[in-house]
């Protein structure tokens, strides 16, 4: 891998190819994701977006979409596409099954916070998705009070 002009490493697409750009990276991942032949591949080439875009500082918390430029917004989408990689992900144990769950919970969750803090989530759906939160919260506090599951594995993302 070489490293890209803000320093985190870019995967490029051959040896001699130069370093693909992020949007490249997630075309080439969602590609990779839709045709379900290289989950483990998906979720590496997913995982080092992630951290590329990151680490370039492409998104701030206090911008809303009209904010942003039109070729940032498909980045917006790395959290759900690695979400669902992980859920695609074959192992060989319920441990490691449960782990992906988890953190491709995880993951949604930080997706849907990211859309709903850019103003890009009608008030139906975040009213939606404030219901399942309050939901997950309650059976959360079940299954602290005594259940097996341990209560909620991730912070509430909203003002509870």
């Amino acid at each position: 891998m070489t490293e890209s002009p803000n320093g985190a490493p870019a995967p490029s697409n051959a040896a001699d190819d130069p370093p693909l750009s992020l949007g490249e990276t997630l075309d080439r991942a969602v590609s990779l994701l839709s045709s379900g032949s290289d989950p483990e591949g998906v979720v590496s080439l997913l995982t080092g977006l992630q951290d590329r875009v990151s680490s370039a500082s492409l998104f701030s918390s206090n911008e809303t979409l009209e904010d942003m430029t039109t070729s940032s917004l498909p980045l917006l989408s790395v959290e759900f596409h690695l979400a669902s990689a992980l859920l695609q992900l074959r192992t060989s144990s319920g441990s490691q099954r449960l782990a992906n769950v988890v953190r491709g919970s995880e993951l949604f969750h930080a997706y849907l916070r990211g859309l709903e803090e850019r103003d890009a989530l009608g008030p139906d759906l975040v009213a939606d998705y404030h219901r399942l939160l309050d939901a997950d919260d309650d059976a959360g506090d079940a299954d602290a009070d005594g259940g097996q599951g341990g209560g909620r594995p991730f912070p509430p993302p909203h003002d509870a």
